[in-house]
């Protein structure tokens, strides 16, 4: 029997960086499957790649071994190179969602020794360090765009720093150890991150995502803008707007993105996107084509 192609969707930033910066961060991604199938991949860089959820199972350097489950909270370190294989078929009808990082230099910063065994290693996160640190590399990407990039890469450094520090489990096995430092995210902004990311298509109003947290409305209102800065409905925005510009990119119609972002048509669509992002998105990705010409 044969699998189809997995279809993920893709979405992310890509730093032009400083040359001799070591490690230099290359690009962030988020990665959201519900169209689940089978994939292979080969990256010329380095990848930590972050599973938020069960992401089915995955195999390397051959298409014949073993399958090996990927379990939620676990980060996979390829080496430049490497390929490997991924299987979502298991996930049913649940969203699989990964984030990644791709970075030079790894070789010089001693990943090497983390990889040398199989040219890739697994993390086990029991503490959400490497997952807080992954999170807010993606969010700085969305939020300041090139000029996220030292930031970005500071974090990038912390994460290398979590890497070399693991405690070696079995084989090219690691788990990650508190650290003590890194961005620290309340349970409660977590928890609405990751209620809007699993519910994006549907609607989400302030009073089921308040339901959903066991909160008035107010509360959570009051306590999510001390925290963050912004409403919960302007996360949800931000997140549904980031999706839509990546599957602009990738060549989706208005109809098809208006559908998988939550949005009742492409008009609708369009209105709130010239109104968030200033251009109509016909025009960003005009601007964006543009930019890669």
């Amino acid at each position: 029997m044969h699998r189809r192609m997995a279809k993920p969707k893709i979405t992310g930033y890509t730093w032009q960086g400083t040359a001799g910066t070591c490690p230099r961060l290359m690009g962030v991604f988020q990665c959201l499957c519900n169209q689940h199938g089978y994939g292979s991949y080969r990256h010329p860089q380095w990848i930590l790649d972050y599973s938020f959820t069960p992401f089915g199972s995955f195999r390397t350097r051959r298409n014949t071994g073993p399958w090996i489950p990927r379990p939620a909270h676990e980060a996979h370190l390829y080496a430049p190179d490497m390929r490997y294989w991924e299987d979502t078929s298991s996930c049913g009808s649940r969203t699989a969602h990964s984030v990644y990082v791709v970075f030079a230099g790894g070789e010089k910063c001693g990943l090497s020794k983390l990889v040398s065994s199989a040219a890739y290693a697994r993390f086990a996160d029991p503490n959400g360090e490497l997952s807080a640190l992954l999170s807010h590399v993606l969010t700085l990407s969305r939020e300041r765009g090139e000029d996220a990039f030292w930031p970005a890469q500071a974090l990038l450094c912390n994460i290398v720093g979590l890497l070399d520090q693991a405690k070696p489990a079995d084989g090219n096995h690691y788990i990650i150890q508190p650290s003590g430092t890194g961005p620290v995210q309340s349970e409660m902004v977590s928890k609405v991150r990751a209620y809007c990311q699993e519910h994006l298509a549907e609607h989400i109003g302030r009073h089921s995502l308040a339901q959903h947290l066991g909160m008035s409305i107010s509360t959570l209102a009051h306590r999510y803008q001390k925290e963050t800065g912004e409403s919960p409905m302007a996360t949800l925005m931000g997140i549904r707007l980031n999706l839509a510009k990546g599957l602009l990119l990738k060549g989706n119609k208005l109809k098809a993105i208006a559908e998988q972002t939550g949005f009742c048509d492409a008009f609708q669509l369009s209105k709130i996107f010239k109104k968030w992002e200033g251009v109509s998105p016909r025009a960003f990705l005009k601007s964006m084509k543009a930019v890669r010409n």
